[in-house]
């Protein structure tokens, strides 16, 4: 019944389970459920690194020294390549 709510198997009229179509169980594997939605792993990394960022923003004031345009870059570079694979998984989704 999970894998039918989820769209990869229907009920035939026999009663037997067959699946809808061909399907990766990897792709699947790149989610986890919360709250009844099934949500990329990436996402979370994306939410904690752009939280971190947003966080370093506030706290210490913008300045040209190194240690802030080093903090800034790994921040957004961080941020960009989690929510860039976020979308791709994203995509992928088989439901």
């Amino acid at each position: 019944e999970k894998l039918r709510n989820l769209g990869l198997v229907e009920k035939t009229g026999e009663g037997a389970y067959a699946p809808k179509r061909n399907v990766d169980v990897e792709v699947v594997s790149d989610f986890v459920r919360v709250l009844g939605m099934m949500l990329p792993r990436f996402f979370f990394y994306s939410v904690l690194f752009t939280t971190m960022l947003i966080t370093f923003l506030m706290v210490y004031p913008l300045r040209p020294d190194p240690q802030t345009v080093v903090a800034l870059v790994f921040g957004i570079t961080a941020c960009a390549i989690f929510w860039i694979e976020t979308l791709r998984v994203m995509k992928r989704r088989p439901f």
